[in-house]
């Protein structure tokens, strides 16, 4: 009790975040007395300073002690100190002496269990617990129980009902149950969960028959839906009705589930007049009470009974009447678009059908006599025409089209404006030193904006000019002024942006929308594989939060796998284990891995200009050693079963968009075409197969499988890497991922078409098959093959001439050219990395290091008037391509300095770009000055990014010049 008084002052000063402190009193107390727990917190103090490796130090001393330490106290704190290191497996090995030196100790063997648990390492917490339930008689928990759970989670989520495991927790919660064991609700939920993936609802009926067990489920709505379902599953269909009726008469009148299935159960009935005027009962007493008319589930069930009841001879007319009644009553609400759209597109099944919905509508809003109340539902019938086709070709003109936009962004600005001078007059007129309200994310009428902007982009496709794009932006950018909160109006320009390859603006407006935890790996997609291949420099920020989420991630979910043990949340444990499994299988976070491996690889690997007098340890060779020794296996593993296995996470869903059904929508659409700057340097992944997507990765981790395997070995085995050169060449001959190569057009006035990642890939090959070759005859320098290395190495400097004059044919066009030649330049600079690699790895065999040796004077005469041994036919041919290579490099250096001599930060924006013309555009309020300034200033942030992506990629490719001179 004393040492606990004194470490009171201890505790509060790490509370209160006062490390310093608590180290000082730490200190003071262990001069004067000794003890594990002030070690323990001393290291607590130290980790959180910084002083990691010193903290750590303290720790194992305390854990290797012998005997071992059995303080609940202690283990508990240096428990945690390992956990907030990221030590998991000292903190387990640990409570392992723990145990194994008292295993009476029933304290330390639930921490062995948790500290198994935050592993991961599910097979040794089966054993342990089983062992756990033998051994202590008057158990504090349910080890039964726990071993069950913790075999339940070695079921993939997708087991077939007849799994071996599923069977065996069932039988393990069938014998608690039968022993009374079950007394909570969260043991009788996943009971239940059990029996739902085991297809055997009448098994839980049965459970759930006896009151004392389904009153376990506290909340009523929940034990009469769950019920409901289970005799609705059982075909009950009488009881799972009435059961559905009491949950919406006496809990939640608005529950659209409950509707459903009340609904579906008088369908298989075979609507039963009975059944049907009591159902039509209950609504019309929901629509007309005080209470409940404001709900929409009445309303809406009402048009779902009529869209599956048999009708005889009325057509639709009652089905288009209600939708009508329905538009009258929340019209004005944002999700009646949403609510409606099912039944427009299956009942309104004719043209004229559509046309003459949607101009009823039309008449209905414009006789709203409140402004803003008469804003929102025109908004939405906007929305619903747009719905069922009527903004196309076939209805209205291209002129048409553009009016209806030009007057749908007239209309919200107006109001917009309007609403922003109420705001501003409210927080002037508020009460000084009062917090002010917030403006809200999306003001009336901000949907017409987005409705405009498809419009614009429909243009697009249709005449392929880009002005409308710029239109689509400048409307998008004003709009953003207006309401700055607006997630939609970001959203729709983090894609227009990235679409055209302005990374700068679209990596602000991507911080901007503060995505964090699982929205990076859903949302992401949307603007990463731009930035990553425009301008690696912005995308990194993106990459390094998605990477430290997912390695959050890990940690996270365990100490909550752990946690709902400890607190009993036991139906939250699989929901947990199933979002870890779904973040472990990533597609983007593979992609993410891979991707900035190459980034590292190319952009930050170290260029010798000279042949060092000694090794150095920075040089390139122990540079891809040491990047290969730090990446792990399954980071460049490009097994199909593997990558197959991978899921694409990706929220396609998050931009609104009301497109037609037959239709893509608009924003997926103009990602999955080719870029409008002409090119690309990789395949998108919005939009595409996940065959495909699986296909792109694979090739690009067979490409780093190739360099570790060919640089890193000090005999690397030429058959070996002849056979991943062989799967290199069978994706590239797929002809969805050749047709995935971006097309620039370098000869518009003879229709001349080539693709620059087709010469990319082309003369990667060949630089591969002349490392090969080079690697073979380093064992035999003479040998016969040094004849066909030549030809080898002349198509590699062809393939980088054939680059390097795409590129120059782009600046020729001054075109959109300012936006791709940084990611060209990148790659140029990959297909160089690989010829230095080769250079250096013949260089260190054919003339390796040999340390002066001590010697008399005598001996230093005759060794400095030796002559060199001759030079081998291979060097020869190498020291020959090294000068072509050399010549080649000075070339791009060239062209890389008039580039960024052309195009300097302080020149005027979009010199290279197609200029925003204001007085070009039909939209009334773009003719401002203000919105040119806004494009402008986006775009000059996109100059600079560039700029500085040019800068970057020259430093390399001028370093690397001098480096191909490793011959002399």
């Amino acid at each position: 009790q004393d040492m606990a008084a004194r470490l009171v002052p201890i505790y509060e000063a790490l509370d209160g975040g006062q490390p310093k402190q608590a180290l000082k009193l730490i200190t003071n107390m262990m001069k004067k007395k000794p003890a594990s727990i002030l070690t323990v917190l001393k290291a607590l103090a130290l980790h959180r300073l910084g002083s990691t490796e010193e903290a750590l130090a303290l720790c194992d001393q305390i854990g290797s002690a012998q005997p071992p330490e059995t303080d609940e106290t202690v283990l508990r704190t240096l428990n945690l100190v390992y956990k907030q290191m990221g030590k998991n497996e000292q903190a387990t090995n640990m409570a392992e002496r723990a145990w194994e030196n008292d295993q009476r100790n029933e304290e330390a063997a639930i921490q062995l269990f948790y500290s198994y648990a935050r592993e991961g390492n599910l097979v040794k917490q089966q054993q342990h617990v089983m062992k756990m339930s033998k051994l202590y008689l008057r158990p504090r928990e349910d080890y039964v129980l726990w071993a069950a759970l913790t075999i339940l989670l070695q079921v993939p989520s997708d087991a077939p009902p007849t799994h071996p495991m599923l069977g065996l927790t069932s039988k393990m919660f069938e014998k608690i149950a039968a022993e009374g064991r079950m007394k909570d609700s969260e043991t009788l939920l996943v009971y239940l969960d059990i029996l739902e993936r085991m297809n055997k609802p009448q098994e839980a009926l049965r459970i759930l028959s006896s009151p004392d067990v389904a009153n376990m489920i506290k909340l009523p709505f929940e034990r009469l839906k769950t019920l409901a379902h289970l005799h609705e599953r059982v075909e009950q269909w009488d009881e799972a009705i009435k059961l559905y009726r009491q949950l919406l008469t006496d809990h939640e009148p608005d529950e659209w589930d409950a509707y459903k299935g009340y609904i579906a159960c008088i369908q298989k009935k075979g609507f039963l007049a009975q059944d049907v005027e009591e159902l039509m009962k209950l609504l019309k007493g929901f629509q007309t009470d005080q209470k409940t008319c404001l709900c929409r589930g009445p309303f809406l069930a009402e048009i779902e009974l009529e869209s599956i009841k048999p009708r005889e001879g009325a057509g639709n007319e009652v089905i288009v009447s209600l939708m009508l009644q329905y538009f009258d009553r929340f019209g004005a609400k944002g999700c009646c678009v949403y609510d409606l759209k099912p039944y427009m597109l299956r009942h309104l099944d004719t043209d004229q059908a559509r046309v003459q919905f949607g101009e009823t509508l039309l008449e209905k809003a414009r006789g709203v006599s409140d402004s803003e109340k008469n804003l929102r539902y025109y908004t939405s019938c906007i929305q619903i025409q747009r719905v069922l086709g009527m903004h196309t070709a076939s209805h209205m003109t291209d002129a048409a089209l553009l009016s209806l936009a030009n007057d749908l962004v007239n209309k919200f600005i107006a109001s917009a404006e309007e609403a922003v001078k109420k705001a501003k007059q409210h927080r002037e007129a508020a009460p000084k030193g009062s917090v002010a309200e917030d403006d809200g994310e999306r003001l009336v009428g901000s949907d017409l904006v987005l409705v405009a902007v498809h419009i614009l982009l429909e243009m697009h496709f249709k005449s392929t000019s880009e002005q409308y794009v710029y239109q689509a932006i400048a409307i998008l950018e004003l709009s953003l002024v207006l309401s700055p909160s607006n997630f939609q109006f970001k959203l729709h320009l983090l894609v227009l942006y990235a679409r055209l390859g302005h990374i700068r603006r679209a990596s602000d407006l991507f911080q901007s929308l503060s995505i964090r935890n699982i929205q990076l790996d859903t949302l992401s997609h949307i603007v990463l594989d731009d930035a990553l291949r425009y301008s690696p420099p912005h995308a990194r920020p993106i990459t390094d939060t998605i990477l430290h989420f997912h390695k959050q991630n890990v940690d996270q979910t365990l100490e909550s796998v752990a946690q709902c043990f400890s607190h009993h949340a036991y139906s939250r444990i699989e929901d947990v284990s199933r979002l870890k499994r779904r973040l472990q299988s990533s597609h983007t976070y593979a992609s993410t891995l891979t991707e900035t491996l190459f980034f590292n690889m190319i952009l930050y690997a170290p260029t010798a200009p000279l042949i060092p007098d000694e090794p150095d340890p920075n040089d390139l060779l122990p540079f891809i050693k040491q990047l290969a020794s730090n990446t792990k296996t399954d980071v460049i593993d490009a097994k199909y079963d593997v990558l197959r296995a991978l899921q694409l996470n990706e929220d396609v869903e998050s931009i609104d968009t009301w497109q037609p059904e037959t239709e893509q929508p608009i924003l997926t659409r103009l990602i999955a075409e080719a870029p409008m700057c002409q090119c690309t340097t990789s395949v998108r992944a919005y939009g595409r197969t996940k065959e495909e997507q699986v296909e792109i990765l694979r090739l690009r981790r067979l490409t780093l499988q190739f360099v570790f395997d060919a640089f890193i070995a000090s005999s690397p085995k030429a058959d070996e890497l002849r056979d991943i050169l062989l799967c290199i060449n069978d994706v590239l001959a797929i002809p969805s991922v050749s047709a995935s190569m971006g097309v620039l057009k370098v000869e518009e006035q003879t229709g001349r078409t080539q693709s620059f990642d087709a010469i990319r890939w082309n003369t990667v090959r060949h630089v591969f098959e002349a490392i090969i070759t080079v690697l073979e005859l380093c064992a035999e320098p003479n040998g016969p093959a040094v004849q066909t290395l030549p030809g080898k190495l002349a198509a590699v400097h062809k393939g980088c001439e054939d680059m390097l004059g795409l590129i120059k044919g782009m600046l020729a066009q001054k075109d959109h050219a300012f936006i791709a030649i940084p990611a060209f330049f990148s790659l140029v600079a990959e297909v160089m990395f690989y010829v230095h690699a080769m250079m250096k790895k013949a260089h260190d065999i054919l003339c390796p290091y040999v340390p002066a040796q001590p010697s008399s004077r005598k001996g230093k005469k005759a060794a400095a008037a030796a002559k060199p041994p001759p030079a081998s036919e291979l060097q020869k041919v190498l020291a020959a391509f090294g000068v072509q290579m050399v010549g080649l490099s000075e070339s791009i250096s060239l062209v890389l300095n008039g580039v960024l001599t052309s195009c300097t930060v302080s020149s005027p924006p979009l010199v290279l770009l197609a200029p925003f013309d204001p007085a070009q555009t039909s939209i009334d309020h773009l003719k401002q000055p203000r919105v040119a300034t806004l494009i402008g200033d986006a775009l000059s942030q996109t100059q600079t990014g560039h700029v500085l992506a040019l800068q970057q990629v020259r430093l390399v490719l001028t370093a690397r010049i001098l480096a191909f001179k490793v011959f002399g």
